[in-house]
């Protein structure tokens, strides 16, 4: 996932993490991956650890970011890097991006897991993932790891 910032004015990398906060928080920029083309990416702060391609519950208010659940509600991202608690970081938010999964089934819908931050592709009575469909098997481009196509995902209770 190297996905690099267009217009890089001193900003964070995208694949990184930092206690200090070296860019705005909410800030949105896009980025483009010879492998997976554009994407975009909304600075946060974690409030738990954060592992790479992890499903993140964002606070667009306030940009804190936690694992989503199966009973999240709101604004959905995929960590770009390991996050510690406290700390900064990028989650794709548009795009296609690699996510922490268990079983994933390509052109189906992304629903959240009881295990918080992983997805997959069993449809749950409210677990939806909205405008997020794998791309690819679990598997691709590692094993744990599936591309799901994401355009501004969000949790709203459907299923």
């Amino acid at each position: 996932m190297p996905y690099t910032i267009e217009s890089n004015f001193g900003l964070q990398a995208i694949t990184s993490s930092d206690t200090v906060a070296l860019t705005d928080m909410g800030r949105k920029v896009v980025g483009r991956d010879a492998t997976y083309g554009y994407g975009e990416f909304v600075h946060i702060k974690a409030t738990a650890a954060i592992t790479v391609g992890q499903a993140v519950l964002f606070d667009a208010y306030n940009s804190t970011g936690v694992l989503a659940t199966t009973t999240s509600r709101g604004l959905v991202g995929f960590a770009m890097a390991s996050i510690a608690s406290g700390s900064f970081g990028w989650v794709q938010v548009f795009g296609n991006a690699v996510v922490v999964s268990t079983t994933a089934v390509a052109s189906n819908i992304v629903y959240a897991s009881a295990t918080p931050g992983t997805v997959l592709s069993t449809v749950s009575a409210t677990n939806q993932i909205d405008n997020a469909i794998f791309k690819t098997a679990n598997g691709t481009p590692a094993a744990g790891f599936a591309v799901a196509q994401i355009a501004y995902p969000a949790m709203t209770g459907k299923g």
